[in-house]
């Protein structure tokens, strides 16, 4: 009996072995295998279902419960690196308040969206509170609003939150002249 056991996990061993192999090199085949430059843009392309109700509108959600990522093609303020770490999308600085109830970000002036429009700290106050207004993406809850002063916007929080900073992942930024939360979605503007 103990030698069927022995046979019996020696192939169970070499049988892991082997699909753990075959994966391995599945996945550097499906990766390229190598690493990318940090600014270099990698797409997936994955069939899920059919579209959303509202298509592909950040405001409506899209993004945040579908992929559990950022917004297919739209900038975020913050987005998170290979190692899980916070770095710059739209912003080139934040700054949060010792009371954690202000956070203030200033925001690059080269993006422009697909439509060749100017992308401004604007339409990033308009996407936020365009967002916290509908709540069907990220929890805004603890945000009063967020507004615009030049290539600044400062989110004023009804509480202390420290968790906000994950907030500047989640939002898909629009553009705030012609947003149509109808229509959008079915023709998206990216950045």
């Amino acid at each position: 009996m103990n030698r069927k056991i022995l046979v019996f996990s020696v192939i169970a061993l070499i049988a892991i072995v082997s699909v753990g192999s075959a994966s391995a090199g599945w996945f550097d085949f499906l990766t390229g295998g190598s690493e990318h430059a940090p600014d270099e843009l990698i797409t997936c392309v994955a069939a899920h279902g059919e579209e959303p109700e509202f298509g592909f509108d950040p405001m409506h959600g899209w993004g945040y419960h579908d992929s559990g990522t950022e917004p297919l093609i739209q900038s975020t303020i913050l987005k998170r690196n290979a190692d899980n770490e916070f770095v710059n999308d739209l912003a080139t600085d934040y700054e949060i308040s010792s009371d954690l109830k202000t956070y203030t970000v200033t925001i690059r002036d080269d993006v422009k969206f697909t439509d060749g429009s100017q992308l401004t700290a604007k339409d990033v106050a308009f996407s936020y509170n365009k967002a916290k207004e509908l709540g069907e993406g990220a929890d805004l809850s603890s945000m009063k609003e967020a507004k615009a002063d030049g290539d600044k916007v400062t989110f004023t929080l009804e509480k202390a939150d420290s968790t906000f900073i994950n907030k500047l992942t989640d939002v898909g930024i629009v553009p705030e002249e012609g947003y149509d939360e109808n229509s959008y979605g079915q023709n998206p503007i990216g950045s």
